[in-house]
C-alpha cells in the first residue's frame, strides 16, 4: 500500500514538471508548506508521527492526574500550519472561464508519514499509539486535505466538486487572531472548534458541491454534501452557507451550517477480545495486536459562524462568536450499514441521546513591530452547556475552557520564517472537576516554516 501510494505521488509530479514545460494556456504549479517545531508539554500523551500536530495541545481534559501525569518534550508537525503538497492547475477555456483543479495532501515532515488520526485511533491508548485523543477529517487518504475540481468564471464565480473545507475552515484562515495555528489556536488545532461545528471529520467534505463568488465588495457561497447511503438519502449529508464584506480596513463574514448523521470517531480502548493474530513474516512465533477499530458516535449539527476585523495601523484587530449543538441524529446508526470511517474498521457506535450545545467567542490580534517581525495574541472562551438529560447517550455536563496564545514569527526571507508560541489552557465546571483532570495545561514550542 505505502508503495503505491509514493509510485502514485511521485507519477503526479513527473506529469506536473512535463506539464508546466509546455503548456500555452494552462499553469499547474508544485506547492507546498514544511512545517516542524521543538517544544513542551506540561501534560501530554506520547507523541505519535501519523497524528496530524503530533500531539493534542487542548487536551488537558483527557489526562488523569497521578496517572497520566507527565510533562513531554518532542519535535511537533505543524506549529503553524500542517506540512503538505500539493499541486494546483488552472487551464484558459476563453471567454472568461477556466478549469481548475487542487489536490493536496498533509504529511508529517518529521516522519515523511501521511496524516492518518483515525487509523490511530483505532489502535486503542494501551497499545503504544496513546496520542490519538482527538479525531480529525486527515485519516489516510492519499489526499487528504484537498481533492476537488471544477469551473470557475471571473463573472459568475466558481463551482467545483470533490472533497473540499467547509465555509467556516475559509473564514477562519484569516479571521483567526494568531494565524490559525495549529498548536497555538484551539480553533486552528481543530479546525474550527471540533473541525465542522463539533464533528472534525466534517472539516473537509467528501462528495461535496462548492459555488462560491465574489461581487464587489460582498462574497458568499453555498455548498452541499451528499451522503451516498442507501435508502438514506439525507443520512451523511450537509449543507453550508456563507456570506461576507470586507472593504478597506473592515471585514466581517457569517457561515451557517448544517450535518445530518454525522460521524465521529473515539478511541475504542484497548479491547482484548479484539486482539489480532499476526504471524511472523519467518513463519515463527505469531503476534497478538489490538485490531484496528475506532467507535463513533452518531448526531445532527447545527451551528453558526460570525467573523470579525479591522486593520488598524500595522496591525490587525479580530474577534469571533460561534455557537453549535450536537443533537440526536435523524437515522439510527444501526439503519445505514456503514461499517467503517475512511477506511478504519467500526468496532461499535452510540446515538447521540440529547444536545450537547457549545458556545465560543474569541478576541485578539497582531502587529507587526518591524517589517519582518509579527506579534500576535488571542483569547478564546468555551462553554458548554449541561444537556437536558443527562442520563441520556453522550450527555455533557456544564464546563468552561479558557485558552491564552502568543504568537512570535519572524520572516528570514519571502518563504521561509521562524516563530515561537505559547498556548495556556485553564478549564472549569462541572464538566472538569479537579479529582478526574489537570485544570491547566500548557504548551511552549519554537519552529521553523518553509513554503515553496
Amino acid at each position: 500500500m505505502k508503495s503505491q501510494r509514493i509510485a502514485l505521488i511521485a507519477l503526479a509530479v513527473a506529469s506536473t514538471l512535463s506539464s508546466v514545460a509546455h503548456a500555452d494556456d494552462s499553469t499547474i504549479t508544485l506547492y507546498g508548506v514544511l512545517d516542524a517545531a521543538v517544544g513542551t508539554v506540561q501534560h501530554s500523551f506520547s507523541t505519535n508521527n501519523a497524528f496530524p500536530a503530533t500531539i493534542v495541545a487542548t487536551q488537558a481534559n483527557a489526562i488523569t492526574p497521578g496517572k497520566n501525569d507527565k510533562s513531554l518534550n518532542g519535535m511537533f508537525n505543524g506549529g503553524i500550519q500542517d506540512s503538505r503538497w500539493g499541486i494546483r492547475g488552472k487551464e484558459d477555456m476563453g471567454d472568461g472561464l477556466s478549469a481548475i483543479f487542487t489536490l493536496e495532501s498533509g504529511i508529517d515532515l518529521p516522519s515523511g508519514q501521511l496524516n492518518n488520526a483515525d487509523g490511530i485511533s483505532g489502535l486503542g491508548t494501551n497499545s503504544g499509539s496513546s496520542s490519538s485523543g482527538a479525531n480529525s477529517s486527515l485519516s489516510g487518504q492519499l489526499f487528504n486535505r484537498q481533492a476537488w475540481a471544477g469551473v470557475a468564471s471571473k463573472e459568475y464565480g466558481a463551482i467545483t466538486v470533490g472533497r473540499q473545507y467547509e465555509p467556516m475552515y475559509d473564514i477562519l484562515t484569516t479571521y483567526d487572531p494568531v494565524q490559525y495555528a495549529q498548536l497555538f489556536s484551539p480553533l486552528g488545532f481543530s479546525g474550527s472548534l471540533g473541525g465542522g461545528i463539533g464533528v472534525s471529520e466534517e472539516l473537509r467534505m467528501d462528495n461535496s458541491v462548492k459555488y462560491a463568488h465574489k461581487l464587489g465588495d460582498f462574497n458568499f457561497a453555498g455548498m452541499y454534501q451528499f451522503g451516498g447511503i442507501a435508502g438514506h438519502n439525507g443520512a451523511g449529508s450537509a449543507w453550508n452557507l456563507r456570506l461576507g464584506y470586507e472593504s478597506g480596513p473592515v471585514g466581517i463574514q457569517a457561515a451557517y451550517q448544517r450535518l445530518t448523521d454525522a460521524l465521529s470517531a473515539a478511541n475504542d480502548g484497548y479491547n482484548p477480545a479484539a486482539q489480532t493474530v499476526l504471524t511472523n513474516l519467518t513463519g515463527g512465533t505469531t503476534t497478538l495486536v489490538n485490531a484496528p477499530n475506532i467507535k463513533v458516535t452518531n448526531q445532527n449539527s447545527v451551528g453558526y459562524l460570525i467573523a470579525a476585523k479591522y486593520h488598524l495601523y500595522d496591525g490587525n484587530i479580530k474577534a469571533g462568536v460561534m455557537h453549535y449543538t450536537l443533537g440526536a441524529p435523524s437515522d439510527a446508526f444501526s439503519t445505514l450499514s456503514v461499517t467503517n470511517l475512511y477506511g478504519t474498521p467500526i468496532a461499535s457506535a452510540t446515538n447521540l441521546g440529547t444536545d450537547k450545545t457549545f458556545r465560543i467567542g474569541y478576541i485578539g490580534g497582531d502587529y507587526n513591530l518591524t517589517s519582518k517581525f509579527n506579534l500576535a495574541a488571542g483569547y478564546y472562551a468555551i462553554h458548554q452547556d449541561a444537556s437536558p438529560n443527562t442520563a441520556a447517550a453522550g450527555a455533557q455536563k456544564a464546563g468552561d475552557q479558557r485558552y491564552y496564545s502568543l504568537l512570535a514569527d519572524y520572516n528570514l526571507s519571502k518563504r521561509t520564517d521562524a516563530y515561537a508560541g505559547m498556548m495556556y489552557q485553564n478549564l472549569g465546571g462541572d464538566a472538569f472537576p479537579s479529582t478526574t483532570t489537570y485544570q491547566s495545561n500548557r504548551i511552549l514550542a519554537l519552529g521553523l516554516r518553509h513554503k515553496f
